[in-house]
């Protein structure tokens, strides 16, 4: 067999394997052997062998390559039983952090499989890095840099490509005030307390605020 190394993920090339780098660190893996993630794909079968309790198992947290923590390798191996086509596999043990560089980041709310703001991590310079939304953001969402100081907003951070070293604006972007109501980038509201608010992509404004 070939073995083939891609960032910090290594795969087995044989047979119908399929080892592949996706752009800028997002790593897919399409492992098509049913034997070695424990896939059965007749969906016939997925009911009656992809409901095991996990229950009994230890919560040694594991961290599976679509991202998503696990509570133990039980619960990754029903998932990937239960969506064969998305053909989770292990990634490594322990929670599953950004983009796996070793370093879990804070950031003002947990990131949920629904959220609609996918968190990516941004190298600001200054050896400070955080977690930001990549689509959208929320003046009551506060952004933690990593040495413990400045509370942003998100609408005021430059946003990063994902996995990319170099930071790039998204002319995008919006921002949500306390109502829900979204707003694009320059656009001024004012709040039901009277504070006066700007969505800019461009700069780094405390709290979105307009002092």
């Amino acid at each position: 067999s070939e073995m083939c190394m891609r960032n910090v993920f290594t795969c087995v090339k044989e047979n119908l394997k399929l080892c592949m780098d996706m752009v800028k660190k997002v790593v897919k893996f399409y492992l098509l052997d049913k034997k070695r993630i424990g896939i059965n794909r007749s969906k016939s079968t997925i009911g009656s062998k992809c409901n095991q309790h996990c229950d009994g198992f230890n919560s040694n947290n594991v961290c599976g390559n679509n991202g998503k923590t696990y509570r133990n390798m039980c619960k990754l191996e029903m998932d990937a039983c239960k969506n064969p086509e998305d053909i989770i596999i292990y990634a490594h043990p322990g929670p599953c952090d950004c983009f796996l560089d070793g370093v879990i980041y804070v950031h003002g709310r947990p990131m949920t499989s629904n959220d609609s703001c996918h968190q990516v991590y941004c190298d600001l310079g200054k050896a400070k890095k955080t977690l930001i939304p990549n689509n959208c953001c929320d003046l009551s969402d506060a952004v933690t840099l990593q040495d413990g100081g400045t509370m942003e907003t998100s609408c005021g951070l430059i946003i990063c490509n994902k996995g990319s070293s170099t930071a790039s604006k998204s002319p995008n972007l919006c921002c949500k005030d306390k109502e829900g109501k979204y707003y694009s980038d320059g656009e001024i509201w004012t709040e039901a307390d009277g504070s006066i608010y700007s969505c800019e992509t461009g700069t780094s404004i405390f709290n979105g605020k307009v002092t």
